[in-house]
């Protein structure tokens, strides 16, 4: 099976419906796929492990056991990671910081997880962060500052997010940033120069902070290229890996 390089969402059945999988499924092994690049597992609630895959580079975990999170400190080479619909998270692994290849990695409606970056403190590769729809996160801490190559970060649909640390301004590569729909997200602090893009949708009490030359936050802001307040499109579930 040397020419397997992708296991897709076909592999559980119909992709387009929310029906578990494989829900009694406990062990899953895999053999010569020394070429297996990309992997989709979802809906095995039961799976509490991953085989090693020493050249894996994309994973994507849909509502699956929050366990199968210990098995991927041997996914060296690892390089995109979405983690979605798992419930059960409240927080982000620490045996995971020696993931230093990441690149990209997605949070997507992960209801109780309520702290990140725990584990993030190895991802110095990591470009693109995603946090989507983790209503009970209140807080970003103080660790974004260990994610030195960031250059894009999304935050959408997180209800109770209350603030963002001012430790951004010193994330000097990130260009883009996105919040949407976290209404109770009431202040940004100064945005670092290097942001070319700030995108703010359907949060009314940033929207008023940042009124051109009234709003409190306005001389945090002013100096980023493109500005988009309300208008345009979001971020849907089709966008995620």
């Amino acid at each position: 099976m040397s020419a397997v390089h992708i296991i897709g969402y076909e592999f559980y059945g119909n992709a387009n419906t929310n029906d578990v999988a494989f829900p009694a499924l406990t062990q899953l092994e895999l053999y010569d796929m020394p070429n297996l690049l990309e992997w989709k597992v979802k809906g095995c609630n039961k799976l509490t492990g991953l085989p090693s895959i020493p050249h894996l580079k994309n994973l994507a975990l849909w509502q699956s056991n929050e366990m199968l999170l210990d098995s991927l400190v041997h996914l060296m080479s690892l390089s995109t990671l979405a983690i979605n619909e798992m419930p059960q998270l409240k927080s982000f692994p620490r045996n995971l910081e020696n993931l230093s290849r990441i690149t990209q990695l997605t949070m997507y409606d992960c209801d109780n997880l309520e702290s990140l970056f725990e584990g993030m403190g190895g991802f110095t590769s990591l470009e693109h962060l995603s946090i989507l729809y983790c209503k009970k996160l209140e807080s970003l801490p103080m660790e974004l500052r260990y994610l030195a190559s960031l250059k894009k970060f999304d935050i959408v649909g997180c209800e109770k997010l209350a603030y963002v640390p001012d430790i951004i301004q010193h994330l000097c590569l990130l260009e883009e940033l996105v919040i949407e729909r976290c209404p109770a997200l009431h202040s940004l602090p100064y945005i670092p120069v290097s942001l070319k893009k700030l995108v703010i949708r359907r949060c009314p009490q940033l929207q008023k902070r940042l009124e051109k030359e009234k709003g409190d936050d306005w001389d945090n802001t002013k100096h980023v290229p493109y500005v988009e307040i309300e208008s345009g499109e979001f971020i849907t579930e089709e966008d995620i890996f």
